[in-house]
């Protein structure tokens, strides 16, 4: 078999088409498989903290009634901190971790033993079509992905490109004008809000500046009024 640089843009257009089958396959029988996977979800730790709360709740009855038979009141409320703080810190972890192995994950296990066949076939299939995928695909580690073999697909489909070299430098290009352009989505966005900031600060400058100016009128006027009547009381 030829080397990567060996290959014409047909055979490596081939071998590149070829591979993104076989990678197709593995992961399509492995989203078949990850469906038989379930998650607990947030279920059993929602428990847990009514439980903890409970629990929690009934603890400050007892160290209260402790504190009065003991006559000791502040080291009740001592111990009661120390409660809740381990109660929280090791005792809702661990009692959601119990309540998963207890209805989750015990019933999942039956659950996939009864598909245990169905399991076991598409695991085979996945992993031979990821055994096909290594064996069969030239294109170096670094690019050997889904979104690299799609563009390298494109750049020898349409004659953009005819070996393994020019593909690369094509790709890393593209990668790089597309960083760029994020780069330059987010200045301009940070500008537009800085603008918008900018905007709002201004509106409230004028407007302070309108209020302010109102109140000199008004001082003005008010002090135009005190000289008028003093004037009128100094002529009597």
């Amino acid at each position: 078999m030829k080397s990567v640089e060996e290959m014409s843009r047909q055979e490596l257009s081939e071998n590149i088409v070829q591979s993104l089958v076989h990678l197709t396959e593995a992961e399509n029988h492995y989203h078949e498989l990850k469906k038989y996977y379930k998650s607990p979800g947030s279920k059993y730790y929602e428990w847990s903290v009514v439980i903890c709360i409970m629990t929690l709740i009934f603890s400050i009855f007892f160290w209260t009634v402790v504190g009065y038979l003991v006559n000791l009141p502040t080291l009740a409320f001592v111990f009661f901190i120390i409660t809740a703080v381990l109660l929280f810190k090791k005792g809702l972890p661990m009692l959601t971790h119990k309540l998963e192995e207890k209805f989750f994950y015990s019933n999942q296990r039956k659950y996939h033993e009864s598909f245990k066949d169905i399991m076991d076939s598409l695991r085979n299939k996945m992993n031979e079509a990821a055994d096909a995928f290594n064996e069969l695909c030239v294109i170096p580690a670094p690019y050997d992905h889904r979104h690299a073999l799609e563009r390298f697909d494109n750049y020898t489909s349409y004659f953009r490109a005819s070996n393994i070299g020019e593909c690369i430098n094509l790709y890393e290009t593209e990668m790089q004008n597309l960083e760029m352009r994020n780069q330059l989505a987010d200045i301009k966005a940070s500008q537009e809000i800085q603008q918008q900031l900018t905007g709002d600060s201004l509106d409230e400058i004028r407007s302070s500046r309108k209020q302010i100016s109102a109140l000199e009128a008004a001082v003005s006027y008010l002090g135009n009024e005190a000289s008028t009547m003093r004037e009128r009381l100094f002529r009597k």
